[in-house]
């Protein structure tokens, strides 16, 4: 994706990469998928349109705004049948917005005692097989040069799993103490609808904007910190200077932070909160039927506990029971080389089968 072109050319060329069948499928799914999340039940009300209108209230985010267009404007210029719901603008903006609010994982920091390299380790889980297909590995270039790197869904313009020549972020979702599954269900969207009518920020799109920027570690730690956010989530960051830590957030400010210190090789983190000790009221009733909540405890032991020696143990981490689930969609390594020649950074991906 070439950062000097206009933003509604950017992803033209990724979308030929998909026959007509594999975006009529996917765009299948993304309908089926916004359907079962939003209200689109209630009667008169387009709710599709009104939340789609939020990117709008999203300062400073008006080119990612303009990549989704062009692509929507690509896909109705590649079609002359009718094409699924799925992928009209309506729902492209819908799905920008909105997979922040529920991407399970577990992730986290790992720094050897050399600190001459820090690898930001992911799975991301997310309830359909189908989404595999669709896994981009994206390379952002600016002026003929490699900018930084993000894993992406098709579609999707914001970044949950990227990393540039400073720093690295995944982004898992939090499900706040204080709310049982089922009320948080039943009010956080209202909530988030009207924190991001506020102006507050969509995380993925927060984050694509300070790798747009070429932020480094510390400058996005604060933007990340300090921030209004659609949803509460953890970000889990890799600095280039031997350097990690996982942000508990809320809405309006960062709960709690655990940092790699002289004594601290690894930092991690699932869908629970642990950076001041686990919190006991996200028990059974907070995590309800959500199969990825019940398991957030258990996954984040394990990865607390897993024996780490080197970097090629990570993958190995990423294969143990629970943590790789029937939900993962990738596995993902992200690494700074500290001592080696500035900019050497990148990211390995692995499918689950």
């Amino acid at each position: 994706v070439n950062l000097n072109k206009s933003a509604a050319e950017r992803w033209g060329g990724v979308l030929e990469g998909y026959s007509n069948e594999d975006l009529i499928a996917y765009g299948k799914e993304l309908e089926r998928m916004v359907g079962e999340t939003l209200p689109t039940w209630l009667p008169v009300v387009d709710v599709v349109s009104h939340f789609a209108d939020l990117l709008k209230y999203q300062e400073g985010f008006d080119d990612y705004v303009q990549e989704i267009e062009g692509m929507a404007q690509a896909i109705e210029e590649r079609f002359q049948e009718e094409i699924p719901a799925g992928l009209s603008l309506k729902y492209l903006k819908v799905f920008n917005l909105g997979y922040d609010f529920s991407s399970y994982c577990t992730s986290g920091v790992y720094a050897p005692k050399e600190r001459n390299q820090v690898t930001l380790f992911r799975n991301l889980d997310w309830e359909e097989d189908i989404f595999k297909k669709y896994v981009l590995k994206v390379t952002f270039t600016k002026d003929e040069t490699r900018y930084f790197e993000g894993l992406h869904f098709l579609f999707q313009v914001g970044v949950l799993t990227g990393i540039n020549k400073d720093f690295s972020v995944a982004l898992n979702y939090r499900l706040l103490p204080d709310q049982p599954w089922l009320a948080a269900e039943l009010r956080g969207m209202r909530t988030n609808y009207q924190c991001a009518k506020d102006n507050h920020y969509g995380s993925s799109l927060l984050i694509r904007r300070a790798f747009d920027e070429g932020m480094n570690y510390q400058a996005a730690k604060q933007l990340f910190t300090e921030s209004h956010l659609i949803s509460p989530c953890y970000l889990i960051m890799g600095g280039a200077e031997g350097k990690g830590c996982v942000l508990e957030r809320n809405r309006e400010r960062t709960d709690a932070e655990k940092t790699i210190d002289e004594q601290t090789r690894v930092v991690a983190c699932t869908n629970c909160d642990s950076c001041d000790g686990y919190n006991e009221k996200q028990n059974d009733k907070w995590a309800g039927d959500d199969e990825l909540l019940q398991t957030a405890r258990d996954r984040l032991e394990r990865a607390e506990n897993f024996a780490f020696d080197t970097k090629d143990d990570l993958f190995e981490l990423l294969e143990q029971e629970e943590i790789n689930n029937k939900y993962t969609i990738f596995q993902s390594l992200l690494t700074h080389q500290c001592e080696e020649e500035e900019g050497n950074f990148g990211i390995e991906v692995r499918i689950p089968h």
